[in-house]
C-alpha cells in the first residue's frame, strides 16, 4: 500500500544546511541518538523550541519494562493456579494444584521483588 500524501503545510520542502565541525556534528548525533532520534529530527525540534521526546526508553525504564513484563506471567500463573484451585471436576470433586507449582510460583514473586528492590536503590 502506497504511503499517503501529506498536504502541503505538512510537506517539508525546505531544506537548510549547517555547518559544523567534527566535534560538533558527533555530539549532535550522540545527542539524536540518546534521544532515539535522526539528527534531522532532533535538530527541528530543537529550532522550533520543542524538547525532543525521547523515542529510545532509558535503560532503568527499559529494566522496570522487563520486570514487569515477568510480573505479567507470575500474575498469569497466579491467576491460573487460582482457577484451578476453585474448578470442579465432572464429579464435583475440586482439582488440585501441585505444591510445586505453587511454591516456583512463589519464589518467581520473591525474585521479582529482589530486583526490583535493586534497580530501585
Amino acid at each position: 500500500m502506497a504511503r499517503p500524501l501529506k498536504s502541503d503545510e505538512d510537506r517539508r520542502d525546505f531544506k537548510f544546511r549547517v555547518r559544523a565541525n567534527m566535534a560538533e556534528k558527533t555530539l549532535i548525533e550522540q545527542n539524536a541518538a540518546n534521544a532515539g532520534q535522526e539528527p534531522s529530527v532532533y535538530l527541528r525540534s530543537l529550532g522550533t523550541g520543542h524538547k525532543p521526546t525521547r523515542n529510545v526508553p532509558t535503560p532503568e525504564r527499559e529494566a522496570l519494562l522487563r520486570v514487569n513484563a515477568e510480573l505479567n506471567k507470575v500474575g498469569s500463573n497466579l491467576n491460573q493456579i487460582a482457577r484451578a484451585l476453585n474448578r470442579r471436576h465432572d464429579g464435583g470433586e475440586l482439582t488440585t494444584v501441585s505444591d510445586k507449582d505453587i511454591i516456583d510460583t512463589i519464589e518467581a514473586v520473591r525474585i521479582l521483588t529482589r530486583h526490583i528492590m535493586g534497580i530501585l536503590k
